[in-house]
């Protein structure tokens, strides 16, 4: 827990509450309660098949994310990406599945048979912190701060990196 001082007043912030609400706002409310529960490990290849597949139950589309934020992530990728493979981006939601819990992965990026993971947190990361490949925090939503990590992104993607 770390402190705040907001108007002249003294809070105290709950950095794992102020993470969840970026990534519910991120992704929207898609898994209402899945803070509640902790999956069971999986392989890394088990667990993306099965992100793949509780999809529909949440309501999330792959080719076609619904929130702002995460229509800013997925349009810059795309953006780097060559026309003919455009159409091929997904962007899968991890949150309370065990990419979350046990491979810390919010959010998968795939392009044909290359998947990227991106953690979501309140504050950067350094790579060390990480089990993700990429780290998006919430100080990074202006698009001028977008362009680099999606250039990246789009680049392992694509087998560059």
């Amino acid at each position: 827990m770390r402190q705040r001082r907001a108007e002249n007043k003294l809070a105290v912030v709950n950095p794992l509450a102020e993470g969840r609400e970026f990534e519910r706002d991120f992704f929207g409310s898609v898994w209402q309660g899945y803070e509640f529960f902790k999956p069971d490990w999986m392989e890394f290849a088990d667990a993306v098949a099965d992100v793949k597949t509780k999809q529909i139950e949440i309501k999330w589309t792959p080719k076609a994310p619904k929130t702002k934020k995460a229509k800013a992530i997925f349009g810059c990728v795309q953006a780097f990406l060559p026309d003919e493979r455009k159409e091929e981006l997904e962007m899968y939601c991890c949150l309370g599945t065990c990419l979350d819990y046990h491979h810390g992965c919010d959010c998968l990026m795939v392009l044909g048979s290359k998947v990227v993971t991106i953690d979501l947190s309140v504050t950067e990361k350094q790579k060390s912190e990480l089990k993700a490949d990429f780290n998006l925090s919430r100080n990074r939503w202006q698009f001028e701060s977008l362009w680099h990590p999606c250039l990246m992104i789009s680049k392992q993607l694509l087998g560059l990196l």
